[in-house]
């Protein structure tokens, strides 16, 4: 397809979503869209902080939600957006027009309305979308599920997949030993309340991607029951552990509006079970975004977010700086400087939190707990622990009865 871009031209004709094409040196080639100078700022940007992504990817920007893919038979970059998923606000057009250095070449009351003219689809229309371009691109049909299990299992090493999963021999999540309805929910809250989108999505693959919430009968029609339960589960999620965790109250109530609105037109009960799974992960990003983003910098958000994504994978501190690309010396005062702990405690700290999940949770044994996790042992995990919290881990768990 290089130097033919009538697809790509027929398809923004279409879905009025702007669409970049990179050649593999890096060059912007081709770009639709109703104001090049701005989206050129945008999407070069965009290049440059994912030049080693491959694709197909979805990445995160201010606002809003991009596209890559990689056309594999000539190394072409296409990058496509942006889905809005945020509040537009002055603070947020401030933050746009100075991480996208667009201060210069548009004013404030421009942007906004730049903005608004952005085409409105709904977050599961702009997801099939992506699926729609990686198949005419690369005719590779991405299956939405699949694809998010991929990339969030994708850090962690196969030969110790089942392990760190908690599967046994047979294949089965160490998961689906849950207590019971109330635990799996409390479960979800806190994941989202912490931001902990690995968390969360090794939970959800593992035991409820495709089961319905075990609820109350709220309607007599199966369609609407659902309904029901994903309209009550959003609002739950968003007023309590979603503000808790730190997203502003206007950023949680505008993701309930929204999704709720989205949900009413979904059709199927398949749909709605789909949009569940990715409206959860969706909130626990934003969580995960406002804890991290104005509070440390770009390269210390970078590593906290990778040791989060691999609480359940042997990490070093090699591998935080190998995934930051920065030096040792600098980068560890400069960690240190942000978060007031070294690398290595906050690695030992962030797995000890998670424990504290499998214990309440799950009935995985402390041994297995200790094994997911990748302590060195079970007495060192114990001794860790009560170092820690002033409790040893089975006392921890047995707190879970007498509260």
């Amino acid at each position: 397809m290089e130097g033919d871009f009538t697809l790509f031209s027929k398809i923004n004709s279409l879905v009025s979503i702007p669409i970049a094409v990179f050649d593999s040196n890096g060059k912007l080639i081709y770009i639709t869209s109703q104001n090049n100078s701005v989206y050129t700022h945008i999407f070069e940007k965009i290049y440059q902080e994912n030049i080693e992504t491959k694709g197909p990817e979805l990445v995160n920007g201010i606002l809003s939600v991009f596209i890559i893919i990689t056309d594999k038979s000539n190394g072409n970059k296409i990058i496509s957006g942006p889905f809005i998923n945020s509040s537009i606000t002055p603070f947020n057009i401030k933050k746009i027009s100075e991480k996208y250095n667009l201060n210069k070449i548009i004013a404030p009351n421009s942007l906004i309305s730049l903005i608004n003219q952005i085409s409105h689809s709904s977050y599961l229309d702009f997801l099939n979308y992506f699926t729609f371009l990686e198949y005419i691109i690369n005719k590779n049909n991405i299956n939405l599920l699949d694809y998010f299990q991929e990339n969030q299992e994708k850090n962690l090493q196969k030969s110790t997949k089942n392990e760190i999963l908690g599967l046994n021999q047979q294949g089965e999540s160490e998961f689906n030993n849950l207590h019971n309805t109330y635990d799996t929910e409390h479960l979800i809250y806190k994941y989202i309340e912490e931001g902990n989108v690995n968390g969360l999505n090794e939970f959800f693959l593992k035991t409820i991607t495709h089961t319905a919430m075990n609820e109350g009968i709220l309607a007599k029609d199966e369609l609407r029951q659902q309904k029901n339960i994903f309209l009550g589960l959003i609002t739950c999620i968003g007023k309590f552990p979603a503000i808790k965790g730190g997203l502003s109250v206007e950023e949680a109530y505008n993701m309930i509006d929204r999704y709720s609105q989205e949900c009413e037109k979904l059709t199927s009960i398949e749909e709605i079970s789909k949009l569940r799974y990715l409206v959860l992960i969706e909130f626990a990003k934003k969580v995960n975004e406002a804890k991290f983003k104005d509070k440390y910098s770009q390269e210390v958000s970078n590593a906290l977010n990778f040791i989060q994504s691999n609480l359940c994978a042997n990490i070093s501190i090699d591998d935080v700086l190998t995934s930051v690309k920065k030096g040792r010396t600098s980068f560890l005062n400069k960690f240190k400087k942000e978060t007031g702990v070294t690398l290595g405690k906050y690695i030992v700290k962030a797995k000890l939190e998670e424990s504290k999940n499998y214990l309440l949770y799950t009935n995985m044994s402390i041994l297995e707990i200790s094994m997911v996790l990748y302590f060195s042992s079970q007495g060192y995990f114990q001794n860790l622990f009560k170092k820690e919290f002033g409790i040893t881990p089975l006392n921890f768990r047995k707190t879970k009865f007498t509260n």
